[in-house]
Order: C-alpha cells, then sequence, then structure tokens
C-alpha cells in the first residue's frame, strides 16, 4: 500500500487542504502542535472511521464548523482507490454521515459497510472489523510513540491479550474460556442428572406390584362384563315384550281416538245439517220476495243512457258559453262578440294615437336641440321658423289628445255594456244549467232503480240453484251419519277385546325396571373397576416414563463425563499449542527486536530480550535492570526497537495484509542523542519499504529522507508545504 494523495475540510486545525504523498522516505516536520498529528489521526478515520471515544466526532471536526470530510487516496498493487467520509454536526451532536469508496466505479456506503470494504482491501483478517481500534494497522503502520511504551509498561495480561489479538492468537485463549464455560454449564445438568437418577431399584419393584394389581382388576372386569350380558339378554328380551304390547295399546289408542272421531264427525255432521236448514229456509225466503217485485218503468236503461248523454252536451255547452243552446242566449253571445270586436278596434285607435303623439313629440325634442337645417322640412332653421314649427306640433298635440279622450270613453261605454250582457247571460246560462242537473237527476234515479231491479232478478235465479244445492247436501250429511253410526259399533267391538292388554304391559314394565337396576349396578361396577385399571395404567406409565428417564439420565451422566474429560484434554492441547506458537514468536520476536536495538544503541553493556509474557528484559552487564530506570534515549530505543520487531513478526505472521511496504513513525526521536538520531538512516535502509513516512519537528532528521512535507500554523490553521 502507498498513501498518492489526503485533502481535508475543516478537520482538527485543517480548513482546506490538498497534500501529496510521494514514493519512498517522507518527512512530516514542523514544531510541536503545528498538525502533523492531526494528519495521521485524519489517514486513519478515512480508513476506519471514527473509534468511540479513542477517536471521536469531536476530536476532528474544526470547532465552529458543522460538516468536515476526509479524502484519501492510496494505491494497492497498481490499483487506484479513494475513500471518502464525512462529519456534521447536529446541535451538541456529531454524527458521522454516509462516505464512498471509489474503485474504478464509485459506491456510496454507511460507515461501517465502508470500513468493511476498507479491511478486505488492506487484507485484515474480516472478524476484527466489530472492535473499534485496527490492532493490524496500530501495530504494523501507525503506532503513537507513547502508545507503544504503555503496551511495554502494561501488566502481562494487558499485554498478552493485545499480541494474542494482533497475531490471531487468541482463539485459543478463548477456546479455554469456551471449555471452561461449557464444563461450568454441564456442572448443573450433571448434579440435576445425579439426583434423578436416585431411588431407581424402588421405582422398579413398585412397577412390578401395579403390573399384578392391574391384572386382578381386569379378570374382575371380565366377570363383570359376562353378568352384564346376561343382563342385557335378559333386558332385550323384555324390551321385545313391551314393544309388542305396546304396537297392541298403540292400536287400542288408535281404536279410542277412531271412536272419538267418529262421535265427532256425528255430531259436526248433525250441526252442519241444522246450519244448512236454516240456511235453505232464509234463503228460501229471500227468493218469494224477489218473485214479489214489480219493474220500475217501462223505459229501457239504454234509453235513459242516451238522455243522460245528451244533457251533459248541453251542459258542457252552457258552461263553453257556445251558441245553439237557446235562441235568447244566441241572441246575447251574438251581442257581446260584435262589442267585444269593436273594443279591439278602439284600443287599436288608441295604440295608433299613441305612436304619432310620440313621433311629435321627438319632432319637438330635434327642432329643440337642432341650429342649422329644419329636421321637417330641411330649410335653413331660424328661431322664427322654429317657434312656428313647434306651435304647430303642439296644435297636432292636442288634436291627437282630444281623439284619444273621445276613444276612451266609447271604450269605456263598449266594456260597460259587455259587462252587462255577460252578467245577463251568466244569469241565463245557471238557469238552464239548473234545469238540466233536475233532469239529469230524474232521469240517473230511474237508471239505479231499474238497475237494482235487474240485480234482484238475477240474485232470484242464484238463490234457486242455492235452494237446491242446500238440499242435497243435507241429503248427503243423513247418509254419512247412518255410516259413521255403523262404523262406531265395530270400533266398540274390537276395543272391548283389547282390554286386557295394559295390564300385562304393567307386569312387563316391573321386569324391565328390575332387570335395569341390576344392569345399571353391574355396569357402574365395570366403570368403577375400568376407572382402577385406567388410574393403575396412568401411575404405571408414568413410572415407566421416571424408570426410563432415570436409565437416560444415568446414560446421560456417564456422556456427559467423558465430554468433561474429553473437553479437558482438549483445553491442554489448546494450552500446549498456544505456548509452542508463543514460543515460536516469542523466538522470532527476539531475534529481531535484539537485531533493531542493536542498530540503535551499540552499548554492548546492554542485552535486550523479552520473556514468555512479551515483556522486555533489559540486563545491563549480569544485573537486571527495571525499563523506567533507563534514560529516554534508552526507553525510546527499546519502544522503537520492539515496535519494528512487531510490524516484522506481524508482517510474517498474516500472510494476505496488504500494508507490509509502508509504515508511519510518529517522533521516533523522543529523547535521542545525537549519535542516535544518525542511527535513524540505518533503520530507513534496513527498512527498505515502499513508502516511510516519519513524523519529526528534529531539524536533523530532514537529511535522512527523499521528500519534506512541511507543517505550519498560523491563526489556529494548519498548512502543508512540500519542498
Amino acid at each position: 500500500m502507498k498513501i498518492d494523495s489526503i485533502k481535508l475540510k475543516n478537520i482538527r486545525s485543517y480548513k482546506q487542504e490538498q497534500i501529496e504523498f510521494p514514493q519512498g522516505t517522507l518527512l512530516l516536520s514542523g514544531d510541536i502542535g503545528h498538525g502533523k498529528s492531526s494528519l495521521l489521526m485524519a489517514i486513519e478515520f478515512a480508513l476506519f472511521g471514527l473509534r468511540g471515544n479513542q477517536l471521536s466526532g469531536g476530536d476532528l471536526l474544526r470547532e465552529g464548523s458543522n460538516k468536515g470530510w476526509v479524502e484519501l487516496t492510496f494505491t494497492i498493487n497498481n490499483q487506484t482507490i479513494t475513500a471518502y467520509r464525512e462529519l456534521t454536526r447536529e446541535n451538541q451532536y456529531i454524527r458521522q454521515d454516509n462516505g464512498y469508496i471509489k474503485q474504478n466505479t464509485k459506491t456510496e456506503l454507511s460507515p461501517t459497510e465502508l470500513k468493511a470494504e476498507i479491511f478486505k482491501i488492506l487484507g485484515y483478517p474480516m472478524e476484527m472489523v466489530s472492535k473499534r481500534k485496527s490492532l493490524i494497522y496500530r501495530y504494523t503502520v501507525y503506532t503513537p510513540q507513547e502508545e507503544m511504551k504503555k503496551i511495554i509498561e502494561a501488566d502481562e495480561e494487558t499485554r498478552l491479550d493485545t499480541l494474542r489479538k494482533i497475531t490471531g492468537i487468541n482463539r485459543y485463549k478463548k477456546i479455554r474460556e469456551n471449555i471452561d464455560d461449557v464444563r461450568n454449564h454441564l456442572k448443573k445438568p450433571y448434579n440435576q442428572l445425579e439426583g434423578t437418577t436416585k431411588n431407581l431399584e424402588q421405582k422398579q419393584k413398585q412397577k412390578q406390584e401395579i403390573q399384578e394389581e392391574i391384572e386382578k382388576h381386569k379378570n374382575l372386569e371380565q366377570k363383570q362384563t359376562e353378568r352384564k350380558k346376561t343382563l342385557t339378554q335378559k333386558l332385550q328380551k323384555w324390551k321385545q315384550q313391551k314393544q309388542e304390547i305396546q304396537e297392541e295399546i298403540e292400536k287400542l289408542h288408535k281404536l279410542d281416538k277412531k271412536k272419538t272421531e267418529i262421535k265427532n264427525n256425528i255430531k259436526n255432521t248433525k250441526e252442519r245439517i241444522k246450519e244448512h236448514e236454516q240456511e235453505l229456509q232464509e234463503t228460501e225466503n229471500r227468493y218469494n220476495k224477489i218473485k214479489q217485485l214489480e219493474r220500475p218503468t217501462e223505459t229501457s236503461q239504454q234509453t235513459i243512457e242516451e238522455k243522460l248523454n245528451q244533457l251533459q252536451k248541453l251542459k258542457e255547452k252552457c258552461h263553453k258559453k257556445q251558441p245553439d243552446i237557446e235562441k235568447t242566449l244566441n241572441k246575447k253571445i251574438k251581442q257581446k262578440q260584435e262589442i267585444q270586436e269593436e273594443i279591439e278596434k278602439h284600443k287599436d285607435q288608441l295604440k295608433h294615437h299613441q305612436a304619432q303623439k310620440q313621433t311629435i313629440e321627438k319632432n319637438q325634442e330635434k327642432l329643440k336641440q337642432t341650429k342649422s337645417k329644419c329636421p321637417i322640412c330641411g330649410n335653413q332653421l331660424n328661431e322664427k321658423h322654429r317657434k312656428k314649427e313647434l306651435n304647430k306640433k303642439q296644435q297636432e298635440i292636442q288634436e291627437i289628445q282630444t281623439k284619444t279622450q273621445n276613444q276612451k270613453q266609447k271604450l269605456q261605454q263598449k266594456q260597460q255594456q259587455k259587462q252587462q250582457l255577460e252578467q245577463e247571460i251568466n244569469q241565463k246560462t245557471n238557469e238552464i244549467i239548473n234545469r238540466i242537473n233536475q233532469k239529469t237527476n230524474e232521469l240517473q234515479q230511474k237508471n239505479q232503480q231499474l238497475h237494482k231491479y235487474k240485480e234482484k232478478k238475477q240474485q232470484a235465479s242464484q238463490l234457486k240453484q242455492t235452494i237446491e244445492q242446500k238440499k242435497q247436501k243435507i241429503q248427503k250429511h243423513k247418509k254419512q251419519i247412518q255410516q259413521n253410526q255403523k262404523q262406531l259399533q265395530k270400533t266398540k267391538q274390537k276395543h272391548q277385546k283389547q282390554q286386557k292388554t295394559k295390564q300385562k304391559n304393567q307386569e312387563v314394565e316391573n321386569k324391565i325396571e328390575e332387570t335395569r337396576n341390576k344392569l345399571n349396578k353391574t355396569e357402574q361396577k365395570i366403570t368403577e373397576t375400568k376407572t382402577n385399571i385406567k388410574n393403575k395404567k396412568r401411575e404405571l406409565k408414568q413410572l415407566k416414563k421416571e424408570i426410563k428417564d432415570k436409565k437416560t439420565a444415568k446414560q446421560l451422566m456417564k456422556k456427559i463425563q467423558t465430554n468433561k474429560q474429553w473437553l479437558e484434554n482438549l483445553k491442554n492441547l489448546s494450552t500446549t499449542i498456544e505456548r509452542k506458537y508463543m514460543t515460536k514468536i516469542q523466538m522470532n520476536f527476539n531475534e529481531i527486536f535484539n537485531k533493531w536495538f542493536r542498530m540503535l544503541i551499540e552499548d554492548s553493556d546492554i542485552n535486550v530480550h523479552v520473556d514468555q509474557s512479551f515483556a522486555p528484559i533489559i540486563e545491563r552487564g549480569k544485573t537486571e535492570t527495571e525499563y523506567k530506570r533507563l534514560s529516554g534515549g534508552e526507553r525510546t530505543s527499546i519502544a522503537l526497537a520492539y515496535r519494528l520487531a512487531l510490524n516484522r513478526v506481524i508482517n510474517q505472521l498474516v500472510q494476505d495484509i496488504q500494508t507490509k511496504n509502508m509504515i508511519i513513525l510518529d517522533e521516533p526521536t523522543d529523547g535521542f542523542s545525537t549519535n542516535q538520531l544518525d542511527k535513524i538512516r540505518d533503520i530507513i535502509d534496513e527498512l527498505n519499504m515502499q513508502q516511510i513516512i516519519l513524523v519529526s519537528h528534529e531539524p536533523k532528521m530532514e537529511s535522512y529522507v527523499d521528500n519534506i512535507i512541511q507543517i505550519q500554523k498560523t491563526n489556529n490553521t494548519s498548512t502543508a508545504t512540500t519542498l
């Protein structure tokens, strides 16, 4: 992996900056607090995102800014990749928004998805994606010098856990922890199974006793079932006899019912005969009465209806004031029509006079308004001519008004005449209508009387038929009574023969009741016996289940014991494998650690190596010295050698990582003497990596590298300059 460039906006002390990273050795130079570490934090953020309290949004987003972003471009296996991440401030909270990764095509991803994609590209183990800190990156590419000193000074368990996670050996510890968890989980079921297996022999003896009791109950049930069968057969026999008797009784009931029906039929028939005789008498009386009726008029009904139609037409003519009603009335109607015509002529004359008057008034108005030519004769208009014409028009208006007044008087006279005639016509018409109504009422009355007479005659014919029908029905009912009386006599004779059946039925019912009671008692005993058998079987089933469970528990106890032993062996095996693997790593680490340390400090009096917990052991001569008693330069040398050894070992162990050819050394010379500073050149040559980034404020370091980026800070804003 090689970092090509980084773009920043509103990240810590950077407002907006773009920095190109060349291949080879590069120094990020600048005073303390100018923004060198901020640049390294931005690179780590672009790759892996925020890391909780270790690298929060508040640590990165510039104060006073609501949005910031980092875009990192790097190359792996000749392929250029760009990673982009963004921060947004909302009130007091800073969130990490979706970013993108550009690799041939641009793909937008969530922060977690982007981190997983970076892990795939860098070849880091995917099981570490969920961890906040990217341990492989921190201990192979970039480790702050102070953080490495903390690992060296940490307690044994913390240091080993960190190294296990980096190298992947933590899986063996996880195996042992899982084995202990499984063994602990097995204790409770084992103790429960042990309690379950108690009283197994006692339960087996109890099972034998219950089986014997069930056999006794079954024999008793068999005897009771045979008795039930015998009683059932007897009961069936008595029921059969009862059925036969019931059939006889049913016949007897039917005879009783039939006898009653016959009696009722005779009674009802007699009542109907009486009713028919009464109806016959009433019908004959009505018939005789109708026969004595006389015709109300000799005039036919058709003639009466024709006269009524003629009167109705005449009445309609009167209402409509039509002619040809009566000579006197006809003459008055004709006079009214003539007067109406004269009234219309007078109205037309009035309209004509009114139109003439309006025309003259319009001409007057034109004469009054016109100043040039006369609108009537066309001559030149002067005041004299205007006055003359106006007087003339005024005389014409007065003549028309006189004519109009005469016409109105004539019109009024004619209207009064018309009104008088209308009153006379209405009076005459009402007199004629009254005579017509009187005549019509007389004819309608005769017509109704004639209609009723015809209806009565028709009723007489129908009554005669009804009289004959009634006589036939009376005769028929009398014959039916005779037949019913004969049938009743025969039914009484049969009824007397079947009277003894009831007494026999009572005897059979007593036998059935006695047998049924015995059968019920037997069935009750059978039910009790079956219940006892069922309860015993249920008890036996439960007991068998308990015995089976106890036997199964015994087998499970043996299996758990075997598995516990197998897990113990597996735990011991994982410890042995881990110990051998860690010993191999320790030997390799010691060789590399000692090599780097010798390059930094040539004093042969000091020897260093790591123990099984990878704690540095420092010996001055033959005396072991504590790390904290060393000088600042010696402590830095040990931390740097430890850091470089860890880098080399991890890169050898993890085959697929793509960050083997680059390293970032942050302030690696803190506390170094002038001679020790010169050793950095040898370190760089020995590393022989594609890209080495050094972070230092030591001016002398500039002579050891191929490229320099100067970081400066003015007014709380950092800028980068390539020298």
